[in-house]
């Protein structure tokens, strides 16, 4: 949720740096889980199709080891509601995948599909307001491109 601010900070204020440097480390995170998604759905996928969870147990690690490396940042004041979203986005993308992952498995593949697509649905609006809220702190800050 975009929150309206009455003016941009000074290059000098120390909030826009601590922001600035807040999102360099955020980002910095992010390689954890990089690697280009549709090659690795598609690679997951095919060894889900031979009972292989092996790259599905890949990215789950990736993303628990991103969610603990972003758990330990210490965000300042004006990115405290954007910091518990992003580890509440993480938590719940986590919980799709085990999701997912049990779906391949179960013999009741169709429930197990209905829940996924809820889940999905869910994940999909909470990272849109995650990038709403990023967007709004980065330019209240003055920190946008």
């Amino acid at each position: 949720m975009a929150v309206p601010y009455a003016a941009t900070p000074s290059p000098n204020d120390p909030a826009r740096a601590a922001v600035a440097a807040y999102f360099q480390t955020v980002e910095a995170i992010q390689p954890g889980l990089s690697g280009d998604p549709e090659t690795m759905a598609q690679q997951v996928v095919a060894g889900l199709g031979k009972g292989d969870t092996s790259g599905f147990d890949e990215m789950i690690q990736q993303a628990q080891v991103a969610r603990k490396r972003l758990s330990l940042i210490a965000p300042p004041q004006p990115c405290i509601a954007y910091h518990r979203d992003s580890l509440a986005s993480l938590d719940a993308g986590l919980d799709m995948m085990q999701v997912m992952k049990k779906a391949f498995s179960s013999s009741d593949q169709e429930t197990s599909m209905l829940d996924l697509t809820d889940r999905a649905n869910a994940l999909k609006a909470r990272s849109e307001a995650l990038q709403l809220q990023e967007k709004a702190l980065k330019q209240r800050y003055g920190l946008t491109k």
